[in-house]
C-alpha cells in the first residue's frame, strides 16, 4: 500500500504579551487554560491520527510549531507534542520540525531539550535590529537580547535557524533597514524571511496607521510609515542585497542558503495536504480546506471523539469553523497565486498534468497582457513573475481570478 505524506502544523496561541501589529489568534492564558488546551491539541492529534490510518499509512514530512509564542512552552511540553505527532502518524526520519522563538522566551536547558524531542530547525523573530523600530513594534526584546538568544541556539547545536524581518515599520529608513540587513547577514543564519508590514484591522496599528496607509496606497506624502517609494526601494535593497551574500530568492518573502529551503512553506506553495492543528488552524486535505475555530476557550471545550464527523464530510465536526470542498476554478486560482509566489514559477507540464488541460486554455489572453506589461516571464516551458511583478504581486494575482 502506497504512503501518503502530509504536513502538520501546531498552533500554540500563547504569548508574554501581543505585539502591536499581530492579529494571529495569541494572547496571554493562565496555567491551566494553557494545560487545558495542550491536552485538547493532543486529542486533536489522535483524532486525525485514527482517522487517516483507517484508509492508508499517513507519513508526516514537516511539521510547523506556530503561534503565538511556542518558545514559552517547556521542553516537556514540547516533548510530548512531538510523541503525540509520532503515535499518531508515520513522523519521517529527515522530517523537517520547526519551532517558532521569541527572543528570552527560551534557555539552553529548553532548546537542548527541544532538539531531543526532535526539533531541528528554528524561526527566530528579529523583525529590526533597530531598538526604537522593536519599541515601534511592541516586541518584548531588544537587539541583544536577539543576539543572546542566537547565540545560546547555536551553542545547542541547531545548525537551520530561519531569521525574521519586517520591512515598513512606521519611522524605518532605508538606512536603518540596510543596517539590519547587514546585522542578519553578520550572523550566517541558514534562511532569512522579510515580510513587509501589514497593518491589519483590530490590531492597535490599525486604528494608529491605517490612514497612513490609505494616503501611501493613494501615492500621497505618509507622516508615518515609510511612503511607497521608500517601500520600493527596501524591497529593491533586500532583493539585490541578500543573494550577494549568498542567500538565494526562492520565493516573494524567503531567502536562502543551499539546501536550507523551507521545506513546510514550500509544501504550502504546491498545494501538498497539511493539517493544522489548534485554534484557529487552516488544512487542506482530500480537496477540502477547514479551519478550526479560533476562540481558544471554545477549542478546549469541544473535543472531538470517534463519533465526530471529518471537515470534509457531509456534515462537519462543530469544531470545524469553516469547512468546504473546494471547487475547481477555486483550486486552479489558488495553484496560480501560490505557484507564482515562488521564484521557479509554474511549469505547462505541472499545470495540465493536475487540471488535464493547456494553461491557454483557461489564462492563455491573461498571460499575454501580463507578458505585454512586463509582469511575467515566458518560455516554451514555464512562466514567472519578473522583478516588477513581484513588487506589484496582488495585481498579477487578482488577474488569475475567474470572477
Amino acid at each position: 500500500m502506497m504512503e501518503e505524506t502530509i504536513e502538520v502544523y501546531l498552533h500554540i496561541p500563547f504569548c508574554v504579551r501581543k505585539c502591536l501589529y499581530c492579529d494571529f489568534i495569541s494572547g496571554s492564558f493562565s496555567d491551566e487554560v494553557k494545560e487545558k488546551y495542550i491536552s485538547a491539541l493532543k486529542n486533536e492529534i489522535k483524532y486525525f491520527g485514527s482517522l487517516l490510518s483507517e484508509d492508508k499509512p499517513v507519513k508526516v514530512s514537516s511539521v510547523f510549531i506556530g503561534g503565538g509564542t511556542p518558545s514559552l512552552l517547556s521542553g516537556e511540553e514540547i516533548s510530548g507534542l512531538m510523541a503525540s505527532v509520532r503515535m499518531a502518524f508515520n513522523l519521517m526520519d529527515d522530517a523537517e520540525v520547526t519551532i517558532e522563538m521569541n527572543p528570552g522566551t527560551a534557555s539552553k536547558e529548553k532548546l537542548k531539550k527541544y532538539r531531543e524531542a526532535g526539533v531541528n530547525r528554528l524561526s527566530i523573530g528579529l523583525q529590526s535590529a533597530d531598538n526604537s523600530e522593536l519599541k515601534t513594534l511592541g516586541r518584548i526584546h531588544d537587539r541583544n537580547q536577539f543576539l543572546m538568544s542566537y547565540d545560546m541556539a547555536r551553542e545547542a547545536g541547531y545548525k537551520n535557524i530561519n531569521i525574521d524581518l519586517i520591512t515598513a515599520i512606521p519611522g524605518q529608513t532605508e538606512e536603518s533597514f540596510k543596517k539590519t540587513l547587514s546585522f542578519t547577514v553578520s550572523l550566517a543564519p541558514e534562511h532569512i524571511s522579510v515580510y513587509d508590514l501589514q497593518i491589519e484591522e483590530g490590531t492597535p496599528f490599525f486604528s494608529m496607521y491605517h490612514e497612513d496607509e490609505e494616503r501611501r496606497e493613494r501615492g500621497e506624502k505618509t507622516i508615518f510609515l515609510p511612503d511607497e517609494d521608500e517601500e520600493l526601494r527596501m524591497t529593491e535593497l533586500f532583493e539585490s542585497y541578500l543573494p550577494s551574500k549568498g542567500y538565494m530568492q526562492y520565493e516573494i518573502s524567503n531567502f536562502s542558503r543551499p539546501g536550507f529551503e523551507c521545506r513546510h512553506n514550500i509544501g504550502y506553495w504546491t498545494r501538498k495536504p497539511y493539517i493544522g492543528f489548534g485554534a484557529s488552524a487552516a488544512s487542506l486535505y482530500k480537496n477540502t480546506r477547514w479551519t478550526n475555530t479560533a476562540s481558544v476557550e471554545e477549542y478546549i471545550r469541544h473535543q472531538l471523539s470517534d463519533k465526530d464527523d471529518p471537515p470534509w464530510s457531509d456534515h462537519p465536526s462543530l469544531k470545524f469553523h469553516s469547512a468546504g470542498r473546494l471547487k475547481v476554478k477555486d483550486e486552479i486560482e489558488e495553484y496560480m497565486f501560490l505557484g507564482l509566489r515562488m521564484n521557479r514559477g509554474i511549469k505547462f507540464s505541472d499545470f495540465k498534468s493536475t487540471f488535464g488541460e493547456d494553461i491557454s486554455f483557461y489564462y492563455g489572453k491573461i498571460i499575454e497582457k501580463l507578458v505585454s506589461n512586463g509582469l511575467l516571464t515566458e518560455n516554451d516551458s514555464a512562466i514567472k513573475l519578473t522583478d516588477r511583478g513581484r513588487h506589484l504581486g496582488n495585481l498579477v494575482f487578482s488577474e488569475f481570478l475567474f470572477d
